[in-house]
């Protein structure tokens, strides 16, 4: 049987990337694990995008058919949240009523910074409804989410890795292996 791992997670540090219709979010996930593989506990940080909250949810429905997952909250856009005047600004930023402007983008700032806190507080109770249930909990995907610190399911196609930092995460998973090759001989002997 499976040791237990318990999970206390944080969703923190909203974080925003690129500009227009390509910006995206990312969220650090601060995750305090204890038991199973992380017998004397562990502190993990990683980043992760609305996508890979999506693709947990999605390998959690696949993985336990019979259990009930926690929905992820609604996606929301900020526009949603503009009245129509600032809206109206935000297209027609260019006129002469620049102090308006800068007045609705100095507004439009404060209300992402309350969504983003939102998120962050809708994120972190699916993330805490999913660690407490005794079957999700289990999941392999689960502590590969909290951990993986290369992650490719969000990024973006257009971001690429240099031969220096693909040799540099080879040889670090390369001392890791050897790491736990090591404990293992040891344990086996």
């Amino acid at each position: 049987a499976k040791e237990k791992v318990d999970y206390e997670i944080q969703i923190l540090n909203a974080e925003k990337h690129g500009q227009g219709m390509s910006a995206y979010l990312t969220y650090e996930v601060r995750t305090k694990a204890t038991g199973g593989q992380f017998k004397d506990g562990k502190t993990l940080s990683v980043r992760r995008s609305w996508g890979d909250f999506v693709w947990l949810r999605h390998v959690l429905v696949k993985e336990f058919p019979n259990a009930l997952v926690p929905p992820l909250p609604e996606k929301e856009r900020l526009t949603q949240h503009l009245a129509p005047s600032q809206q109206h600004m935000e297209a027609s930023h260019h006129t002469t009523h620049q102090r308006q402007w800068q007045e609705a983008q100095q507004e439009l700032s404060e209300l992402e910074h309350v969504l983003l806190h939102r998120r962050c507080g809708q994120l972190a109770s699916f993330m805490h409804r999913v660690a407490q249930h005794p079957l999700l909990a289990s999941s392999h995907d689960l502590a590969t989410f909290a951990e993986a610190r290369l992650w490719g399911m969000a990024e973006p196609s257009s971001q690429t890795v240099s031969p220096g930092q693909m040799g540099q995460y080879l040889l670090s998973l390369g001392k890791e292996a050897d790491s736990t090759w090591k404990k293992l001989k040891v344990t086996l002997a």
